[in-house]
């Protein structure tokens, strides 16, 4: 999780690092959570906008605090809250205006590097970050496994896929070499 962590620490409304904490430090679990929730919570903000009544309003207030807890958007949270005990169009319109741009940048960066490689995908990434090792071009090389470790496969491999990026990050090739290598004999196991 560590590189995607470090990404969304430039998102100025999200505490990645106390929702990790609330979570039991599940990098995993937050992962997930924060994936499901970015896909959610469009949702949410189009219930929000369309309410008729201030109970509606108040309920999907009390939905979207959780939500927003869950993902450690907690200032936004406390919005929801605001919104939740005084249902007034004035706090739902400037709670959807902020949740707008949140969802924008969380967005944004899950687009940059599309979806999380598994299986086949990420045997090819690990392939073609081996080639382009093996070739000295070791910024391709960082550029592809940065797109992987964007994401999350478990504390074990995100530390080997950290002493990797390592050893292209300081042109360690026979170090890459050999990691790659024990990689592809299966000795690391699954990933």
């Amino acid at each position: 999780m560590g590189n995607l962590l470090e990404r969304l620490k430039s998102v100025s409304e999200l505490d990645a690092e106390g929702a990790l904490n609330a979570l039991g430090g599940s990098d995993v679990l937050y992962e997930r959570i924060l994936r499901m929730s970015i896909k959610t919570l469009p949702q949410h903000m189009s219930r929000l906008r369309n309410a008729e009544t201030s109970a509606a309003l108040s309920a999907e207030a009390h939905a979207l605090k959780g939500v927003l807890g869950n993902i450690g958007a907690f200032r936004l949270g406390g919005q929801a809250l605001a919104l939740e005990r005084q249902a007034t169009a004035e706090l739902r319109d400037r709670l959807c205006e902020e949740l707008d741009i949140l969802c924008g940048h969380i967005s944004e960066l899950f687009v940059e590097f599309g979806e999380k490689p598994v299986g086949k995908d990420l045997k090819l990434k690990l392939e073609a970050i081996a080639e382009a090792a093996g070739s000295f071009e070791f910024p391709l090389a960082q550029r592809i496994l940065e797109s992987v470790r964007f994401y999350t496969y478990g504390e074990e491999w995100d530390e080997r896929l950290q002493r990797l990026n390592d050893m292209l990050e300081y042109y360690d090739l026979d170090g890459a070499i050999s990691w790659i290598a024990e990689w592809r004999r299966g000795e690391f196991g699954e990933l």
